[in-house]
């Protein structure tokens, strides 16, 4: 972006600045209100909270005060409660104390009785038990001797047929009994012992022996060994003598002998048997002998236990009943002492309990007070921290907020800040003061610089932007600043200063000052003015004629105040601008700079119209073609610099916004000029003065000097003659077409002869304008481009 700045842009970089300050103004009181307005609701928040925390405090310590005198009296109420519990108690106790020794006696007394009648039963009961046990022991015994008298016939029955057996049967045999105190087990033996004799009885007589002696005792045998001698006596006289007694007597030895032989081993077959039986038989009746005494003894012992037993359970009973009396006698002293003692002692706890407590109540009350107002006192404070803490949150959120604000305030600010730096320091630059000093050292430029100063714009930054941000961080280094004023090109180069009396002067000065501005940015020889002053008659820009000393076309010849003749110089001026639109322009290019930019050595000449008291002398031709210009000629580069003195009439049907349209327009009055758009707040537009006119005559004269033959255009013969690659490329058979100059900005200007009517050329011109200059191009660009 360039840094210098045209007045529209200066315009809009003010209505910027005076946007960017109003916006940043309104924001920065936008949050100055959002933190009144909160920190005022946070103070509200916190008188109101410090209010409540006030009455409710005051509440608490008179809730405590209630709560104490509620607590003193429930104390008192339970107190006296209790009192008349433990009187009514004692009493009740009392009674129930008497009435429970006279049933514990009644109790003990039936208990006695029923303990005597049970014990009697229990006696009778116990003798009749034991005289059923001995006669069950009686019974028993007396089936076992039957058993054993019937066991006694079998053994003897079994042995009968051994004499010396049956007779150790018959012998007492001593025997030793268990020392058992139990007849019943002593039973239980003989019942077993005689089991095991049956046994061993039936055992013996399943043997052979034993059943024949059994019926053949020894006498019998002898007995029936002689019947049967006898008997066989008669038959022996049958024989004849012939009995063989021998045969029979040895038979008869014989069978004796056999006879005794078995006795003999049948009894000692029987003899062990019969001895273990007949010690078993005499054990039996030692145990039923033993069995009978002992069940009589115990018989005897049950009756003596029995009546021990009743006599000492009624021995007892009767020890008890007179400890129960006694006792009775006892409790009914000594239970009601206990219980008065013991009321006593419940009444003095009670009485103790009730002081102790109401002491600590007492004691306590002066400590919950002080608790509770400690408490309030750190709740408030606790209060205040929060709304410190909230209020120093509020401060810090809207600093943080202007920081924030701040850079983006920067960031917007130090480039505006930065362009109007750049634009004073480039209008500093290019323009400096009017001091011969500062224009020692001051060349011709090379280029257009494309603007000219004429003025400044002072501003009062409060006064612009109505409101002003009260930070300074959101601050310009200066709250005044100064603005240089540029005529720019080629957009807004013209410039329509209006007067009505007071500020004429001050404007043909601006526009002199203009034009000393434009020579001094423009390379020599390309400007050209026009310049009108139809009341001056010329004495406006009189010094300006300096200029034609050196070059008569930098001022069009003369100034010019007649009307014909503006009329002919507007002609010129609208013909000038047909012919830079037809053969520069067309649709090549948007303006003249354009064009200017690739021209180079030659660059069209930019033309100013100096017009000094207008409407003055203007005919309605002249009109028209002013407002031509004044439309069309930046995009050509003829622009206007334009004094309209308003105290003159104008010309019928003329259009004032069709001048001004196309123009910076300046309005002139007592206390200034001002733009034709208005003035802007806090602004103050002045005009720069032209140079002394000591100092505009020498600067006119190193003007002039610099610019003498700047009409003289020299294009290098490079640009005409061929590249190497193109040499002797051309054909003169049918015609002779060589360029010899440059025609526009990228075009060669061609001369072409030999052609249908184009066959011979007059070249004219005084001396030192270039003829012989010519012919040396035409014939070497010729021996160039075309072979031999």
């Amino acid at each position: 972006m360039s840094s210098q700045l045209g007045t529209k842009d200066t315009l809009a970089l003010l209505n910027q600045i005076k946007d960017l300050v109003q916006d940043f103004a309104a924001r920065e009181e936008k949050l100055n209100l959002e933190f009144r307005t909160r920190t005022a609701a946070e103070e509200k928040a916190f008188e109101a909270a410090s209010v409540e925390h006030s009455t409710r405090h005051a509440e608490t310590l008179a809730q405590s005060e209630t709560a104490f005198t509620h607590a003193i009296a429930r104390h008192e109420a339970r107190f006296q409660t209790r009192k008349n519990w433990i009187s009514h108690s004692h009493m009740e106790s009392r009674r129930r104390a008497l009435d429970a020794i006279r049933d514990q006696e009644d109790k003990r007394k039936y208990k006695v009785q029923e303990g005597t009648l049970s014990a009697e039963k229990r006696r009778e009961a116990d003798l009749a038990s034991a005289a059923a046990a001995l006669e069950d022991v009686n019974a028993r015994l007396v089936q076992s001797e039957a058993s054993l008298a019937q066991l006694g016939r079998a053994v003897r029955y079994a042995f009968s047929g051994y004499g010396q057996i049956t007779r150790m049967l018959s012998q007492p045999i001593t025997v030793q009994v268990e020392a058992t105190p139990d007849e019943n087990k002593l039973l239980n033996q003989a019942h077993d012992l005689q089991a095991g004799i049956q046994r061993q009885l039936e055992n013996f007589n399943g043997r052979g022996l034993a059943k024949v002696f059994r019926f053949f005792p020894l006498g019998l045998s002898i007995i029936i060994l002689v019947v049967g001698g006898v008997l066989l006596s008669p038959l022996v006289e049958n024989f004849g003598g012939g009995v063989p007694w021998r045969e029979i007597g040895i038979g008869a030895v014989a069978l004796g002998v056999v006879l005794m032989i078995c006795r003999i081993v049948g009894s000692a077959q029987a003899k062990p048997i019969a001895s273990t039986i007949a010690t078993d038989l005499a054990r039996i009746q030692n145990l039923h002998a033993a069995a009978a005494d002992r069940a009589h003894a115990h018989h005897q012992r049950e009756q003596d236990r029995i009546k021990s037993e009743f006599e000492g359970t009624r021995e007892e009973l009767n020890l008890n009943w007179r400890q129960a009396v006694k006792q009775s006698i006892q409790s009914l002293d000594l239970k009601p002492r206990k219980i008065d003692e013991q009321a006593q002692r419940v009444s003095q706890r009670n009485e103790a309990v009730y002081r102790a407590k109401r002491l600590a109540l007492e004691k306590a009350q002066p400590a919950t007070l002080e608790r509770l107002r400690r408490e309030g006192e750190e709740q408030a404070k606790r209060l205040a921290e929060v709304h410190a803490i909230k209020r120093e949150k509020l401060v810090h959120d809207r600093e943080a907020k202007l920081a924030a604000l701040a850079a983006e305030w920067q960031s917007l600010a130090e480039p505006i800040l930065a362009r109007i730096e750049a634009a004073n320091a480039a209008a500093s630059t290019l323009f400096p003061e009017w001091e011969m000093e500062s224009w020692k050292q001051w060349t011709s430029p090379a280029q257009f610089r494309s603007a000219a100063k004429f003025g400044n714009l002072e501003v009062e930054l409060s006064q612009l932007a109505g409101q002003m941000p009260k930070d300074q961080r959101l601050a310009f280094p200066s709250g005044k600043f100064a603005l240089p004023l540029l005529l720019t090109y080629p957009a807004d180069g013209s410039i329509l200063i209006e007067t009505s009396g007071p500020g004429s002067a001050q404007a043909m000065a601006a526009i002199n000052n203009i034009i000393f501005r434009l020579l001094s940015i423009t390379p020599p020889g390309k400007l050209s003015f026009t310049i009108f002053d139809p009341v001056g008659l010329g004495q406006n820009f009189a010094g300006l004629m300096h200029l034609a000393d050196y070059e008569e076309s930098h001022i069009n010849s003369r100034i010019w105040t007649q009307s014909t003749q503006l009329e002919e110089k507007l002609a010129e001026l609208n013909a000038h601008m047909e012919k830079v639109i037809q053969m520069y322009l067309r649709n090549d290019y948007a303006t003249i700079a354009d064009y200017n930019a690739q021209a180079g050595t030659i660059a069209e000449k930019y033309h100013f119209l100096v017009i000094a008291d207008f409407p003055v002398n203007f005919s309605d031709t002249a009109m028209r073609r002013l407002i031509n210009i004044a439309s069309n000629g930046a995009r050509c580069g003829v622009y206007t610099l334009i004094h309209w003195d308003k105290r003159q009439p104008l010309p019928q049907g003329f259009v004032a916004d069709e001048l001004r349209k196309n123009a910076l327009g300046l309005v002139g009055s007592e206390r200034g000029f001002d733009f034709q758009s208005g003035r802007l707040p806090g602004t103050r537009l002045t005009l720069d003065t032209p140079p002394s006119p000591e100092f505009a005559t020498h600067f006119l004269h190193e003007v002039g000097e610099r610019g003498r033959n700047s009409n003289r255009v020299e294009v290098p013969f490079s640009q005409v003659a061929p590249p190497e690659a193109e040499i002797w490329t051309e054909q003169t058979a049918e015609e002779l077409r060589v360029p010899i100059g440059r025609s526009g900005a990228t075009k060669l200007q061609y001369l072409e002869i030999g052609k249908g009517t184009r066959q011979h050329a007059l070249i004219a011109g005084k001396t030192g304008s270039g003829k012989s200059t010519l012919f040396h191009v035409m014939i070497t660009n010729l021996a160039l481009w075309c072979s031999p």
